[in-house]
């Protein structure tokens, strides 16, 4: 990735996947700390049809509870 400083990144889009997990909400977290303008962050999750229920709960929570759209 190019660096303008330490904490803004350069670049057209950016797609970050998310799988439920707490690496992938911490970069969630991290990426909405970073970027100027959250709207250039697309957040995928690739169902499988095999995750636990608890797993969709939690991505349901972390759309709601951080404005995005997974």
């Amino acid at each position: 990735m190019i660096y303008k400083n330490k904490t803004e990144f350069v670049g057209d889009k950016y797609l970050l996947s998310v799988s439920g997990g707490k690496d992938s909400t911490a970069m969630i977290l991290y990426m909405k700390e970073c970027l100027v303008d959250p709207g250039i962050i697309d957040y995928v999750f690739m169902d499988t049809g095999w995750e636990d229920v608890q797993t969709y709960q939690y991505l349901d929570y972390l759309e709601q509870t951080l404005g995005i759209q997974i």
